[in-house]
């Protein structure tokens, strides 16, 4: 079940005004202003952001609602962190908000209300001020219905968000590593003596030898060292002691009283990297087991994986919100905007704003997709060869887009992959 706004069609709009409701929300507590259908401040109070202060806000409101005998209620918060999560199903589950009253809550991106806070007078920024122009977004703004929970798909999404947190702490563990590894081995990624950095051999290097150890010893010593580190699973371990002591001959020297702090940094770094990575394995399997639970269509897909399968899917929810399959493509990022003006057509520009989450499973997928499935392989590789610059980002995120056709399709009609079908705008006969 999805918990959207509710909305009472036994009551009639016509009844009275509306009340227009700002929350500029905080980890201890929300600030409210309430204004009605021309604008003017009704109320001002600040409740806590628990649940006694959300019994105070509702009563609140409905104390103003009857005193300027309102049937329709308009409330308005940023989804700022999760902030909004616990009040946002307070107020979409209360029966007595529903019922008695036209009930409609939204969610604002806050770069939206920034945006309304900047088209407005020169204003100051503080709580009181926001929760009014959250407000003034509510009153005036094109502001749709929230769909931000999923109850079916929620635990899925909670645990695929936390997974990109992972991988993204990941990324920032291993670039760390990366520049302080250029301090020891200048050369190292340069010369790439092995296909990673990050694999058990090359760590061991890194982190039990110096460059001039490196230097002082033959190719057979070294060559020999390297053997027994790798438990002999290095495929030429000649080639690869010749590269390591090319490495260390072309590398800066570090100072002495350097080597030491960088040594502990990058061993540190690299249990890090370790850590994380064995953290994903642990959450991949724990998402696989939860989408285990679910019939869906997107695991047909050859090379797509459970994994992003369940990141795509816990994003998207039910798709009976989108209309077309380009509402999701904006709706992951996966969008070009136009800009016209006279005669002039500039260049399309892509729409950065969207669900980050879900244009990253995407983007993955997509980048499974063209090793692992032909058709796609095909696709990204015509991409790639169209512009000279670029080539790969460009071509992943075209692949990603042309993924979000067949997404939206097999979701909606609930049908298994057929290479070739792209009609996403098409419903089932």
């Amino acid at each position: 079940m999805i918990y959207l706004s509710t909305i009472n069609s036994n009551l009639s709009a016509d009844k009275a005004g509306t009340l227009y409701v700002g929350i500029d929300l905080s980890l201890k507590s929300n600030q409210v202003v309430v204004t009605d259908t021309f604008g003017k401040q009704l109320a001002t109070f600040a409740v806590g952001n628990d649940l006694p202060g959300a019994n105070k806000f509702k009563e609140k409101i409905i104390q103003i609602a009857k005193q300027y005998q309102i049937a329709t209620i308009k409330i308005g918060m940023e989804a700022t962190s999760l902030y909004w999560w616990h009040l946002y199903q307070f107020l979409v589950q209360d029966e007595t908000l529903n019922k008695e009253y036209i009930l409609d809550v939204f969610t604002l991106n806050p770069k939206l209300v920034k945006r309304f806070h900047k088209a407005t007078a020169d204003l100051d920024k503080t709580d009181p001020i926001d929760a009014s122009v959250i407000a003034d977004t509510v009153r005036f703004g094109k502001v749709t219905q929230s769909h931000l929970i999923d109850e079916v798909y929620e635990p899925l999404k909670r645990l695929t968000r936390f997974r990109c947190h992972l991988v993204t702490s990941l990324i920032v563990e291993k670039n760390y590593f990366l520049t302080h590894l250029f301090l020891k081995y200048s050369s190292w990624q340069k010369i790439k003596p092995f296909s990673s950095a990050f694999g058990t051999t090359a760590q061991e290097i890194i982190s039990k030898f110096d460059p001039e150890e490196i230097t002082n010893l033959s190719i057979t010593e070294l060559a020999e060292r390297m053997i027994g580190l790798s438990r002999n699973r290095l495929a030429d371990p000649v080639k690869t002691a010749l590269l390591v002591k090319e490495v260390a001959n072309s590398s800066y020297q570090l100072a002495n009283k350097l080597k030491e702090p960088i040594d502990l940094i990058l061993t540190n770094t690299y249990d890090n990297i370790r850590y994380f990575g064995e953290k994903i394995k642990t959450i991949d399997a724990v998402i696989e087991k939860e989408f285990s639970r679910y019939t869906n269509p997107l695991t047909s897909i050859k090379g797509i994986g459970l994994v992003f399968a369940a990141g795509i899917t816990a994003e998207l929810g039910t798709t009976s919100r989108f209309r077309r399959q380009s509402q999701v493509g904006k709706y992951a990022g996966l969008a070009w905007k136009k800009s016209q003006s006279g005669e002039f057509t500039a260049e399309e520009t892509p729409r950065k704003p969207g669900n980050t989450y879900l244009r990253y499973y995407l983007v993955q997928a997509a980048s499974s997709l063209r090793v692992h499935n032909e058709e796609y392989k095909v696709y990204y590789e015509r991409k790639y060869q169209e512009v000279p610059k670029h080539q790969h980002k460009r071509a992943l995120v075209l692949t990603a887009r042309k993924l979000v056709r067949l997404c939206f399709a097999m979701l909606r009609d609930q049908r298994f992959y057929q290479p070739g079908n792209q009609k996403g705008d098409q419903p089932k006969s």
